[in-house]
């Protein structure tokens, strides 16, 4: 299968995040397990939208305040769930692609939540990190925690808006506004045979019972 636009710059990105980190890990004395923006990096995931402006800087998560350690150009987030892990290349630890989701919660909109699920399923199988099946699991086992974990409450909403085998976070983002007027949830990539050529075209959106369809026309059809 060839490589789309997409995953070759998401695969771009990762590979200078993963120098970044390799460098990083280097000055500490344990290996540190990095999340939230720098394991969506890590993960090839899409980044959503942010509230206000951030600055970029690689982020670990540590369980206690004891393990900070003020390092120049490293953000230490706490976190008190479960930390499940990824490793990346041989060469860095990131937290798992449902760590990672439940952990974006404090800094993300309700509607950016529901983007990023969707951005961490897509149809593209190059970009598929995880699936509605794995993040439920993972929340399940958040709920056991003898502590709160923060973000698990907006997780649980937004995972009944959350829908897999999406194409890109635009197609998301208009799928949320057709949701919040009150139309209903329309199915996403419905596949119909072109009548002239016998080959299947995929719908972004689809009311099927009304025969309407909706396309994100976005810059992928510029040429």
């Amino acid at each position: 299968m060839n490589e789309s636009k997409q995953s070759k710059e998401l695969r771009r990105i990762r590979d200078e995040v993963l120098q970044e980190c390799v460098d990083g890990q280097a000055k500490m004395h344990t290996p540190p397990v990095f999340c939230r923006m720098t394991a969506l990096a890590l993960l090839a995931i899409e980044r959503p939208r942010m509230r206000g402006r951030r600055e970029m800087r690689l982020e670990r998560v540590i369980a206690t305040a004891n393990e900070h350690h003020g390092l120049a150009g490293i953000r230490d987030v706490r976190w008190a769930g479960v930390i499940q892990t990824h490793i990346v290349e041989d060469a860095v630890c990131c937290t798992s692609p449902e760590c990672t989701w439940v952990m974006m919660a404090r800094v993300l909109s309700p509607t950016e939540l529901v983007v990023l699920a969707d951005s961490m399923m897509r149809r593209d199988p190059q970009l598929k990190r995880t699936s509605v099946e794995r993040l439920e699991t993972y929340l399940d086992r958040l709920g056991e925690c003898p502590v709160k974990v923060w973000g698990l409450r907006a997780c649980r909403s937004a995972l009944r808006l959350v829908r897999e085998n999406t194409d890109s976070s635009m197609e998301s983002r208009v799928r949320l506004v057709l949701e919040s007027y009150g139309l209903g949830a329309p199915e996403v990539n419905h596949p119909v045979v072109n009548p002239h050529t016998g080959r299947f075209m995929y719908l972004d959106m689809a009311y099927i019972d009304l025969k309407i369809a909706i396309e994100y026309d976005g810059q992928f059809h510029a040429d």
